[in-house]
């Protein structure tokens, strides 16, 4: 399409939503300044008619309150987290659509794309599709699946589908490596090896030396000392 065409067909689809907006707002009693129906126009410009004409026609019906922008955008179904949901579905088709056609096994089991013997060339799949299908289980699980395993294959998928743009935007250099969470531990190494060391023997007990026996001499002056002892504290009980 031209680019004066397509850019003419923009400006009728906006004035087209602005008609829109001034039956809503008229259908449900409430006053709408010409600024304000502008930007609730370009606010709704972004989705196509079809869809809009519903979520119009579900706020004139439904609405017990002002409406704005977000609410028809809600009933006809692109809300962001809708639109997330809708983009992951769609996503499954095209990952399922690639599956059938073009994943093949290997005669060890393994599955991967082949562009085997068509004339036709194997479309590339997007990344987040890649990194999914890789996440969940690779791709046996898609091309071997069955009517039970089709609901829970569908759910990781779309799971994984919303994640992975959270996922792709994590800084690693905030999470700790092995080593650094290990370098935290009380009593860790400065040092870590991947080698184990051997382990260090048991400590032999000391045993005590037995002590020898006193000498005819050191035992004269052993019991000398004691008199002289026991004669000491008589000496302090009679006085």
């Amino acid at each position: 399409m031209p680019k004066n065409s397509f850019e003419q067909s923009s400006q009728q689809h906006l004035e087209w939503v602005s008609d829109q907006v001034a039956v809503l707002f008229l259908t449900l009693g409430y006053a709408l300044t010409a600024e304000r129906q502008v930007l609730f126009a370009q606010a709704l410009a972004d989705i196509a008619q079809g869809p809009l004409e519903l979520g119009f026609t579900k706020a004139a019906r439904e609405s017990t309150y002002e409406p704005r922008p977000a609410d028809v955008r809600k009933l006809a179904g692109f809300l962001a987290e809708q639109q997330e949901l809708g983009e992951a579905d769609k996503a499954w088709q095209v990952a399922i659509e690639f599956v059938d056609k073009w994943v093949v096994s290997d005669h060890e089991g393994m599955f991967y794309p082949s562009q085997g013997v068509r004339s036709e060339p194997m479309p590339k799949l997007a990344q987040r599709i890649l990194d999914v299908v890789k996440r969940t289980g690779g791709w046996g699980p898609y091309k071997w699946r069955t009517e039970k395993s089709v609901p829970f294959l569908h759910r990781d998928f779309v799971q994984e589908y919303k994640v992975w743009a959270y996922a792709e935007s994590v800084d690693e250099s905030k999470m700790l490596t092995p080593g650094d969470a290990l370098k935290q531990l009380p009593g860790a190494t400065a040092k870590l090896s991947l080698v184990a060391r051997p382990a260090e023997p048991p400590a032999v007990p000391t045993l005590k030396k037995t002590p020898e026996p006193l000498t005819e001499i050191e035992c004269k002056d052993r019991r000398e000392m004691l008199k002289q002892q026991a004669a000491a504290w008589k000496s302090r009980r009679s006085k």
